[in-house]
């Protein structure tokens, strides 16, 4: 199967050209817990001085069932103390980011206690932390923070202990964001290997960054991944086809020619017809 899938239409790009909202690089790249802290410590405008006794996790798989979707972590940080924190970068706009975090956080949800555990004040917090080079939202903020809180009275909070954050490289409204925060968002969409940053932090985060892509083992390992994450892509493409495939025959001996043709114009549609015939 894999030596027949075609990969001359997925581009590949130089792990020097790479930048820190490219995953590959990311996950490499907060394997150094230096550069986790910051990145953290700048974002949360914490000192979380315990990163380095976390487990950090990168490209970790959530799979509770075979029957039902998994997911594929960035960067997961998780330890003792009372925070779990996931990040994400995210290079595109696939139009499902808000949703796409609900099944993150509930998913990571299910992780946080024991079996046959009653106390769910056990539960550590979650912070959930998407950083993309586009404005999801459409008000020209740097951040975007939301916690559950009531409808009626929006300034009484649920406190469940879950926070999601979107961060767009490309705001303009700089009110509560630090000068650090926005160079930061500047050097992960970027990620130059010279610039004069102000922060100590980041110009730290760029020397180690530096190193990282100069790193000739690395380099043969990002070309395996590379293989590896083109023939997902591909293996992916020709599995959907095959399910689009396998539910028009049924549709066609069903004799139900108005349900076909409406999938071919609604992709919603389709989905419940896919799950109709549990394909």
């Amino acid at each position: 199967m894999k030596d027949n899938i075609n990969k001359k239409n997925i581009k590949k790009k130089s792990l020097k050209d790479m930048v820190l909202l490219d995953r590959f690089l990311f996950a490499e790249a907060v394997e150094d817990t230096v550069i986790l802290k910051h990145i953290l410590n700048i974002i949360l405008d914490e000192d979380l001085m315990f990163i380095s006794e976390y487990k950090i996790e990168t490209e970790k798989e959530f799979r509770n069932h075979p029957a039902f979707r998994s997911i594929r972590l960035d960067v997961f940080v998780s330890g003792d103390g009372n925070g779990v924190y996931e990040t994400e970068v995210q290079q595109r706009n696939t139009g499902n980011l808000p949703k796409r975090s609900r099944f993150y956080q509930s998913m990571i949800d299910r992780t946080l206690l024991e079996v046959g555990s009653e106390n769910f004040n056990e539960m550590k917090n979650v912070v959930l932390i998407m950083i993309m080079p586009f404005d999801l939202f459409g008000e020209g903020r740097y951040r975007y923070s939301f916690q559950m809180s009531c409808l009626e009275n929006p300034q009484m909070q649920l406190a469940d202990g879950a926070t999601r954050i979107f961060f767009n490289t490309h705001g303009e409204k700089q009110e509560g964001i630090s000068e650090e925060l926005i160079e930061l968002l500047h050097y992960m969409e970027h990620t130059p290997e010279v610039w004069d940053y102000k922060s100590k932090r980041i110009r730290e985060i760029q020397e180690r960054v530096n190193k990282i892509k100069l790193n000739h083992v690395l380099e043969v390992k990002y070309m395996q991944w590379w293989e590896e994450i083109a023939l997902e892509k591909a293996e992916s493409k020709v599995e959907g086809q095959n399910r689009i495939n396998e539910l028009n025959i049924r549709l066609l001996q069903a004799g139900r020619t108005e349900d076909l043709l409406r999938s071919t114009e609604e992709a919603g549609y389709q989905e419940k017809l896919l799950e109709e015939f549990q394909l």
